[in-house]
């Protein structure tokens, strides 16, 4: 499973330190759709908010070091800051870096936040769900009410939220949506 990278800060905070605190919402994405990439500048001993400050937004692929700039944005009266992004003009299915950049005045330090963002291909015949448990015996009857725990891919890449539609019988009478 691939995880969120971390921000670390090496060295004592001081009155000058700054932090963001980045997300994207949603962090998984199919292709045409968009993401919110959500933060809010902070001073990192109060946790005050640092207003009117301009904040770079960045990505790049996983596993890649050059960023590809998005947009500038402004914090807000309470450090926050948003931006609608059309990820999916730009970008093709996989794994994806987020950063956002606050490049420090005569108050506070530097600081970069960073984020993940999952691009889904919504190809049908990519869409794999996999019965992990029970798994009912080859030729099985199985008779509802029954629980199933599954695993939903896309293009090989795991999916973290999906709705699952399960169908009975030859005559397609739906069980239920999950």
């Amino acid at each position: 499973m691939w995880r969120a990278p971390v921000s670390v800060r090496v060295g004592p905070l001081t009155p000058r330190s700054s932090s963001i605190i980045l997300y994207c919402n949603p962090s998984q994405i199919f292709i045409g759709e968009k993401t919110t990439i959500c933060g809010r500048l902070v001073n990192a001993t109060g946790g005050e908010g640092i207003p009117n400050q301009p904040i770079h937004l960045y990505y790049r692929p996983s596993g890649e070091y050059s960023w590809t700039y998005i947009t500038q944005v402004y914090s807000s009266m309470d450090g926050s800051f948003i931006y609608l992004w059309d990820a999916s003009s730009t970008l093709t299915p996989g794994y994806y870096v987020v950063n956002a950049t606050f490049i420090g005045n005569n108050d506070f330090d530097p600081w970069t936040g960073i984020t993940d963002l999952q691009v889904i291909s919504l190809i049908a015949n990519q869409l794999v769900v996999d019965i992990v448990d029970p798994s009912p015996p080859d030729g099985a009857r199985v008779t509802p009410p029954i629980t199933f725990r599954v695993r939903v891919s896309c293009g090989g890449l795991p999916v973290q939220d999906a709705y699952v539609t399960f169908y009975y019988g030859n005559g397609g009478t739906v069980l239920d949506t999950v």
